[in-house]
């Protein structure tokens, strides 16, 4: 978003401007609130600035303003002053325009910034989501010229961090696989929609990077699993005790018919989940009976917090 606003934006300047005026005294902020009463406005919040170290906070202050759109136009002629800083009606079409574009970006911080749930596995949802719309909206005919030129240089810098597979985080991949209501099928499916679709080299690159992290990280919890500790004791037995535990020799059979499938595959396997506002800890609590490996994966996994928080919260 700071990249977008980089080039001074006119629109959104001027409305810089004209709500720190209004906030700048007491005596604007009264006469102020007055015209908010006068033309009858029926948000319940007021005028407020953005701060440059708060990401969201432009799409907030240009919300707020639009929203008061009317009151600006009464204050206009009650302070000559004002007349001549107003924003003109084709800047309050381009904020209407922008507005749905920096919602997205609002929505993901608040998303993303939480610290009561996990968030690691919806970082590379939003992540991607947000490269989906930048590439749609920087081809789209029907976007505002202005729109499209800083949408634009939102890309180029979006495609610093995002466009090459081998610069995306591993984990936060696996965690998003390790969603109940999305896992691997789901993940691929992302990464089509947000590379070169479906058997293009980078998509399939990272579909492959992914799924192999998957399994080695999988494989360093399971420390060669079940089936090799069972083998092992069995190996270790000796004849005698084997003949006496196992006289009739059943063991053979079950020996031949012993799944080869793993944890991870029979998760992988299975069906979805539904529930898209699912409470993935409680989940792989309830289900730690059956993947009792990938629960204790998923605990790890699933801790990582994905945005800065102040200490005393951590």
């Amino acid at each position: 978003m700071q990249e977008g606003f980089k080039e001074d934006i006119a629109a959104i300047c001027w409305v810089h401007v004209v709500v720190k005026y209004v906030k700048s005294s007491p005596s604007r902020l009264s006469k102020f609130k007055e015209c908010v009463v006068h033309v009858n406005i029926e948000y319940k919040g007021l005028v407020r600035l953005d701060v440059e170290t708060r990401w969201n906070s432009t799409y907030l202050m240009l919300e707020a303003a639009l929203k008061h759109h009317k009151a600006f136009e009464e204050f206009k002629l009650r302070d000559k002053k004002f007349m001549g800083m107003a924003p003109t009606y084709s800047d309050w079409e381009f904020v209407r325009s922008i507005l749905p574009f920096l919602e997205i970006f609002n929505y993901a911080t608040l998303r993303i910034f939480g610290s009561s749930y996990v968030t690691s596995t919806m970082y590379m949802f939003e992540a991607f989501g947000i490269g989906m719309k930048i590439r749609e909206m920087s081809t789209s005919t029907g976007v505002n010229m202005s729109v499209r030129t800083m949408v634009v240089r939102i890309k180029e810098k979006y495609d610093q961090y995002w466009d090459n597979p081998d610069r995306i985080n591993m984990l936060l991949m696996i965690s998003r696989v390790l969603h109940p209501s999305y896992k691997l099928k789901f993940t691929n499916w992302l990464i089509d929609e947000s590379f070169d679709g479906e058997g293009g080299e980078l998509t399939c690159k990272l579909r492959d990077k992914v799924e192999s992290s998957l399994r080695s990280l999988f494989e360093k919890y399971n420390y060669g699993g079940d089936e090799f500790e069972v083998s092992s004791l069995e190996a270790r037995a000796r004849p005698s005790e084997r003949v006496k535990n196992d006289p009739y020799g059943y063991s053979r059979y079950f020996q031949s018919t012993r799944s080869s499938t793993s944890e991870l595959d029979i998760y992988l396997e299975d069906a979805r989940d539904s529930r898209l506002y699912l409470d993935v800890l409680n989940w792989w609590k309830l289900n730690l009976g059956r993947f009792p490996t990938l629960t204790s994966m998923a605990r790890d996994v699933l801790a990582i917090l994905v945005s800065t928080m102040a200490s005393e919260s951590a």
